[in-house]
Order: structure tokens, then C-alpha cells, then sequence
């Protein structure tokens, strides 16, 4: 089974600054008024596993669609486990620019890191 840990969002959309922690075993409710934030939270989400933003209904979006307006760079980076591994995963985007990646595979004191640009 996947849990998710943690969530961090930095200038992503319109959110500015957000790290979520997730409780080992529970259910989680997001809910908020309009324009709030609540489906960038799972965008982000998407955006750290994926590395592409969601399809809308006028069509895909480029990288820098999700950079908020006004900074050069976004960073999502969500911690998963599975099992007893955990996965770190950090992604950047900078305007105009590719997004990098960064994976960090943790299993007890042993920490494998995996970066680059392309899947």
C-alpha cells in the first residue's frame, strides 16, 4: 500500500507556501470555499508524480502555467511510503526553463539518489 507522508508546496499556482503532513492511518478531508486551493492541492500532487501538468477542459498546459505569477520558480516535493521504503520526491520548475527532478529512495540508513530531467 502507498501512504503519503508529507507535502510541500512552494509558489505553485496560487499557493504560496503549504506543507502538509499526512497521519499514518486515517482519512483525509480537504474542503475550503471557491478558488481556495483545494484542486491545486491535487494537482501538485499530480504535477510531483507525473512531472506534467493536468489537462484542462481548453486543453494542456505548459510547465510555467503552474509557476505562480510574478516568481521565476515553483518546488513540490511529496514523501511516499511503500512498505518500508520511503521515496522523496522534489521537483523545480523555473520559468522558460525544463523542470529537474530529484528522487531520494530511503530503506532503513540506506539512501539511493536518483536525479536528472528526464524520466
Amino acid at each position: 500500500m502507498i501512504r503519503l507522508k508529507r507535502l510541500y508546496i512552494h509558489n505553485f499556482k496560487q499557493l504560496q507556501e503549504v506543507e502538509l503532513h499526512f497521519p499514518d492511518y486515517a482519512r483525509v478531508l480537504v474542503q475550503g470555499k471557491n478558488e481556495a486551493g483545494k484542486s491545486t492541492l491535487f494537482e501538485a500532487l499530480y504535477f510531483a508524480l507525473f512531472g506534467n501538468a493536468l489537462a484542462t477542459e481548453s486543453g494542456s498546459r505548459g510547465l510555467d502555467d503552474l509557476i505562480r505569477y510574478g516568481v521565476e520558480k515553483a518546488r513540490v516535493e511529496l514523501d511516499l511510503q511503500v512498505k518500508t521504503r520511503l521515496f522523496q520526491i522534489r521537483r523545480t520548475i523555473v520559468r522558460g526553463k525544463s523542470n529537474t527532478w530529484e528522487l531520494d529512495l530511503c530503506a532503513g540508513d540506506a539512501v539511493d539518489e536518483i536525479r536528472g530531467n528526464t524520466a
